[in-house]
């Protein structure tokens, strides 16, 4: 969700855009343009925490290479790492276990 105001700085965007761009993409049909407030943050922050640990990792490799720059970035919201699939299972065999 993040939109590029020139090569190099990323913008975040506010609740509008961001409720805009999931109905465009035929999601979020429960979400309220209300509702994006919450979302957005909880997005910018996870964002920001993962550019901080990129961060730390790139000065781990400085000496390798003193000046990294991100080539490129392709979203890929619907291609779920096995990690979060296995996540998601052992929630819900915790929740069924516990009888909720």
């Amino acid at each position: 969700m993040l939109l590029f105001q020139s090569q190099t700085t990323p913008v975040a965007p506010d609740a509008c855009p961001a409720h805009a761009a999931l109905k465009r993409k035929g999601k979020g049909d429960d979400v309220t343009e209300d509702d994006m407030d919450s979302v957005v943050h909880a997005h910018n922050t996870m964002n920001e925490l993962t550019w901080q640990r990129v961060a730390v990792w790139e000065m781990l490799h400085r000496a390798e290479c003193p000046s990294p720059s991100l080539l490129r970035f392709r979203g890929r919201p619907d291609d779920l790492r096995w990690a979060s699939g296995a996540r998601r299972e052992a929630a819900a065999v915790t929740w069924v276990k516990r009888g909720l």
